[in-house]
């Protein structure tokens, strides 16, 4: 059987900063109301499920892209994992 080794150090020094940043950000939303945040136009990835056509996610992309964010998807016809 393999053998597991924890991870390095500096990985759990940098994910309590990470952490803490993230957490900072999100404090700014707390005591704002839904129509006053800020929104970030990020772009989104759709993939498709597993045996899934790219056609069944249209009306997802239209829904972001409606919500102003830029959607893109893979230039496959169905999703076969590979």
């Amino acid at each position: 059987m393999a053998k597991i080794a924890p991870p390095p150090l500096h990985d759990f020094l940098m994910e309590g900063l990470r952490t803490a940043w993230a957490f900072l950000e999100f404090q700014s939303h707390l005591g704002t109301p839904d129509g006053q945040r800020p929104l970030k136009k990020v772009p989104i990835v759709v993939v498709p499920g597993f045996f899934a056509a790219n056609i069944t996610t249209l009306a997802l992309r239209r829904y972001f892209e409606n919500a102003g964010h830029p959607t893109y998807t893979p230039d496959i016809l169905v999703n076969h994992g590979g």
